[in-house]
């Protein structure tokens, strides 16, 4: 498996799909990633590997989970925040095989570089 660009190109979150882009982000937006909401985007600079990328995947599919299911953050407290996105996480491991088995391999001792 190649932990710089991971084999998915989709992620789906219910009946969206969100196109995965792998650019050269951290040059021409200063980040590691960047989810478009108006595009139902999600772009990776594509120089990330291990630990960072996994980091940096989790951060954006939080952003998805957010977006996409309206959550008001300012206007929740912690726990009903962190249920939904314990639920939403689980909606996209469940729908993304691919993303799933990627996150799954970042925990071999092997890979996590």
């Amino acid at each position: 498996m190649n932990l710089i660009n991971p084999n998915f190109k989709v992620i789906k979150y219910g009946k969206k799909r969100i196109k995965v882009i792998y650019s050269d982000l951290l040059k021409t937006d200063s980040c590691y990633g960047l989810y478009d909401t108006n595009k139902q985007t999600v772009n990776f600079d594509q120089n990330m590997k291990g630990e960072l990328f996994l980091n940096t995947l989790l951060h954006e599919i939080f952003h998805i989970i957010i977006f996409n299911d309206g959550i008001k953050v300012k206007d929740r407290g912690e726990e009903p925040i962190v249920m939904a996105l314990g639920d939403g996480l689980t909606k996209i491991l469940k729908q993304n095989k691919k993303v799933r088995d990627y996150i799954y391999d970042c925990f071999d001792n092997k890979k996590m570089l």
